[in-house]
């Protein structure tokens, strides 16, 4: 693909040396401010084109790490648990503010203060890494995209957080997500604004999500892959133009904003495989508004009964090889949706149905 050769060339032409941060004064005993020194080693590594090494210890920050624009660093942490940046800084939009380009992020953890918006946040990012990293107490999300391309997230655990990762501006494509883990969050693990296109989520655990796992806004070929959904949609998601609150792993919505829009901006080819779900009773595995070509294949349940589908005016709808595993029986379900579906061989489904909400 486009994006494998655009990064199999820049990883080609990239050896560069490392430099230390505590090289610029950072003292990592969890009581000095450090931010200085980040910041001047940022630059100076900005610069140089050197990797920029997180060595172990607790760094206390301030205020917001901002990269210059078009960078193109690499910041290299010891592993979550030994190179951590805790923010004890006033209100702010990101612990590390990237201002657009290629970057890599690795091995690191950013510990917020709820003060902070978000752990990492890029208006721009292209055919960037980020891995390995655990992020804590952001107030919007873990990790927040613009928009961009060719980019992968990988290994990383985020929690304890509003959303867990988001895109906020739209066409966010090519996205690669990996063995991702989204855990004790308060509202979306997954929050996907308009127009993404060639998006993979795979590997991937979402777990104690208060309102859904993955929330997918008019997008384009969705694949979502193995991963695992248990205690999803606990408060259940609000639409404005609906009375009655969603519990559903996955929702993928025909519109824009966060209102039913059966026809406005349909998603297309979001294919949903091979997932474990632990769901609870009257809870839908997906719940889709205006998706054209939806696949809901080879998944197993686990717990109770579970509504696999919920759909307002989907065309070319395929659920087939479903199972649950347990003697408790649930339901296909179908909202007005009455072409070009296929539907079979699914085990231990009781019935498919019209649901009128």
């Amino acid at each position: 693909s486009s994006c494998t050769t655009q990064k199999q060339m820049i990883s080609s032409t990239q050896s560069y040396s490392e430099v230390d941060v505590r090289d610029f004064g950072a003292r990592g005993d969890g009581k000095t401010d450090d931010t200085n020194a980040f910041i001047n080693a940022i630059d100076a590594v900005s610069k140089s084109k050197k990797i920029l090494k997180i060595s172990p210890g607790e760094y206390i920050i301030k205020k917001t790490l901002i990269i210059p624009k078009h960078s193109s660093i690499t910041i290299q942490g010891v592993g979550y648990e030994n190179a951590i940046l805790k923010y004890t800084g006033p209100a702010t939009r990101a612990v590390i503010e990237y201002e657009g380009g290629y970057i890599n992020l690795n091995e690191f953890r950013i510990t917020g203060n709820k003060l902070n918006q978000y752990g990492f946040y890029s208006e721009k990012l292209t055919y960037s890494k980020i891995n390995s990293l655990r992020i804590f107490n952001c107030s919007a999300a873990g990790i927040a995209i613009g928009y961009g391309w060719c980019n992968s997230i990988k290994d990383c655990l985020i929690q304890e957080c509003e959303n867990g990762l988001e895109m906020v501006a739209g066409e966010c494509n090519g996205l690669y997500l990996e063995h991702n883990t989204f855990l004790n969050i308060k509202s979306t693990g997954i929050l996907f604004s308009t127009g993404n296109r060639a998006v993979k989520i795979v590997n991937c655990v979402f777990e104690n999500i208060g309102k859904t796992g993955i929330f997918v806004n008019a997008s384009y070929n969705v694949d979502i892959d193995n991963c695992y959904f248990e205690n999803i949609g606990m408060e259940g998601y609000s639409f404005k133009n609906i009375d009655y609150k969603i519990k559903s792993c996955i929702i993928s919505n025909g519109a824009g904003t966060n209102s039913i829009a059966a026809h406005a901006y349909p998603t297309n080819g979001l294919k949903v495989s091979n997932c474990f779900i632990g769901c609870y009773e009257e809870e839908f595995f997906v719940y889709s508004v205006a998706s054209v070509g939806l696949t809901i294949e080879n998944n197993s349940f686990n717990k109770q009964k579970v509504t696999l589908l919920g759909i307002h005016s989907n065309p070319s709808i395929t659920m087939n090889k479903n199972v649950i595993t347990q003697n408790n029986n649930g339901f296909l379900t179908v909202l007005k949706s009455d072409r070009n579906n296929s539907v079979r061989n699914n085990i231990n489904f009781i019935e498919t149905y019209n649901l009128e909400k």
